[in-house]
């Protein structure tokens, strides 16, 4: 992937976004059917939604889109995100791992016993999903879950009061009854483990689906679900056939490389999809918070939630904020509209995109791109990937072993020196339970490992980073691999 053109990258995400409908077959949409067809037929007072990271953001804004047509309906959407609000648009570090705010905060939010809990979790693996699952258990309340992973294929280590993981509460859900289970086989990720892609754009396509047919008029849900999911399709087809993406590609692509910040400006839905991409850069390239940046017109109030104390998302404060320090190096891209907003001294483009789907997949080929380009992605795995949780530490350990060709404890002590910055780490630290070293470490705690475990020393690994910058080149030319 580090080695396309901008136009093979354009048509490597098409043809990811063609397997994401490919995988919402026959079964999926049976399941799917009968899922809106539970809700709609028993009209639970309460639905909630609840996921951390891309799937909590997208539970979010699930909510929003189809709060009238619930409500119409005696149902209230309500969406839960682990960290709360400002996960929005920040990771919050160890909030996903929290079983124990989840099941009491999940207990509340799904209120009586005749209440809904839809749990997304791509990978099936998320602890506060879980945690939310066993709370519609304790409550007797309906429970269904989106993943792209296979039920039997579901987390199995335990969670802090969850015995057998994610896997064990699936199993005993099953065996309950009142279950419903939602899993395309979307496929391998572009970009190993970025699940805000393929797995991100199922989640939208079958949710909204399942919804809109839910909370609609028409009996027959199958029908209603098949041509809500047509409609999306068309959405990804436009972006597919869209000519002008490479370009964009290739400017946002030398924009980081050549230091300058990214700025989505939009308005709506459009709007609330750059938001989101913008969110989902820090966390998944190690990105620096204003590398890449969305505002988006009607600010917090988009999501239902008062801005105070909260970051800076609205058009007003990039105008107080962000707009003045523009530079030619900088790229200001309009989502939707071009809007009404001085940009002077920044490059300028419009993205000729009209739904939340389109400006998703636009939006997520572009930061991709960009980060691709700017050296944060080595073959097709993320290389400077934030460690905020312990799903997130165990792929940052299979990342060092496999790029630095070392078992996996051996990974483990890289991550674990670079961490604390003991060449090598103290016995008793690599004892610490996996929870302990979450969201600490240096910056480029992965890539650093990386290096480590390819044999430089963590004060040689420090001097290669800072030597040259773009974490790609640096990894090729000391794991031997011809640039």
């Amino acid at each position: 992937m580090d080695r396309m053109s901008c136009a093979q990258l354009a048509e490597l995400f098409a043809r990811g976004d063609r397997e994401v409908f490919a995988a919402i077959d026959a079964g999926v949409l049976d399941r799917a059917s009968a899922l809106a067809h539970r809700i709609r037929s028993r009209r639970p007072p309460r639905l909630v939604l609840a996921g951390a990271g891309t799937s909590g953001r997208l539970a979010w804004h699930l909510c929003t889109v189809h709060r009238d047509r619930a409500m119409a309906k005696g149902i209230e959407p309500r969406p839960w995100i682990a960290g709360g609000a400002p996960a929005l648009v920040r990771s919050v570090e160890g909030a996903e791992d929290d079983t124990g705010a989840a099941l009491e905060s999940l207990a509340r939010e799904i209120g009586a016993r005749d209440g809904f809990l839809l749990g997304i979790s791509c990978g099936l693996s998320a602890p506060c999903v879980a945690a939310g699952l066993v709370a519609a258990t304790q409550h007797g309340a309906g429970a269904a879950v989106f993943g792209t992973n296979a039920c039997s294929r579901a987390r199995e280590d335990s969670f802090p009061e969850i015995p057998g993981g994610f896997r064990g509460v699936v199993e005993r859900l099953a065996a309950r009854g009142d279950w419903y289970a939602l899993v395309p086989a979307v496929g391998p990720e572009l970009v190993t483990g970025s699940t805000r892609l393929k797995c991100g754009t199922a989640t939208w396509v079958v949710l909204d689906a399942v919804l809109f047919a839910a909370f609609g008029d028409s009996d027959d849900v199958r029908k209603t679900i098949t041509e809500r999911t047509a409609v999306h399709r068309e959405s990804a087809e436009r972006v597919a056939h869209a000519t002008w993406l490479p370009e964009v590609l290739e400017l946002a692509g030398d924009t980081l490389r050549g230091g300058g910040r990214i700025v989505y400006l939009g308005a709506g839905e459009t709007g609330v999809a750059a938001v989101l991409d913008a969110s989902e850069c820090p966390p998944t390239f190690g990105a620096g918070l204003d590398q890449v940046r969305g505002f988006l017109a009607e600010g917090w109030q988009a999501f239902g939630v008062e801005s105070a104390g909260l970051p800076a998302i609205d058009w007003q404060q990039f105008a107080g904020e962000v707009g003045g320090t523009l530079s030619d190096r900088d790229l200001v891209v309009d989502v939707g509209d071009r809007a009404a907003i001085d940009t002077s001294g920044a490059q300028r483009r419009t993205l000729p995109v009209t739904t939340f789907l389109e400006a998703k997949l636009v939006l997520n080929a572009i930061s991709t791109s960009a980060f691709v380009r700017a050296g944060k992605v080595f073959g097709n795995r993320m290389i400077d990937v934030q460690i905020t949780n312990t799903k997130l530490f165990e792929r940052a350990v299979r990342i060092v072993s496999d790029l630095g060709g070392v078992p996996r404890d051996e990974a483990l002590r890289c991550l674990v020196a670079v961490i604390y910055g003991e060449d090598p780490p103290a016995t008793a630290r690599l004892r610490l339970p996996i929870d302990c070293h979450v969201g600490q470490g240096p910056p480029q705690t992965v890539p650093l490992a990386i290096l480590v475990a390819a044999g430089l020393r963590l004060q040689a690994a420090r001097r290669a980073l800072s030597d040259e910058p773009v974490v790609r080149l640096t990894l090729a030319a000391h794991l031997d691999r011809a640039e």
